[in-house]
């Protein structure tokens, strides 16, 4: 469950940090302020990050079943 919620957390990072590139000309200021390209890179690293590691804790879920 928690790799999922991860994976999906993940997901909706990298979904916002697309939407805030394609808004960019209509918030030009704020971006520009808030870091532009660089603030959009690091939210597609840590986005990216959260989803790998999501799926890594799924699939070693599968793999290693519930051995407790």
């Amino acid at each position: 469950m928690v790799g999922l919620v991860a994976a999906a957390a993940g997901g909706f990072a990298i979904w916002t940090a697309v939407s805030t590139r394609r808004n960019r000309e209509q918030t030009a200021a704020t971006y520009r302020s808030m870091g532009g390209p660089v603030f959009s890179a690091v939210q597609y690293g840590c986005g990216g990050l959260l989803l790998l590691s999501g799926i890594i804790v799924v699939v070693f879920a599968l793999v290693g079943g519930q051995r407790l």
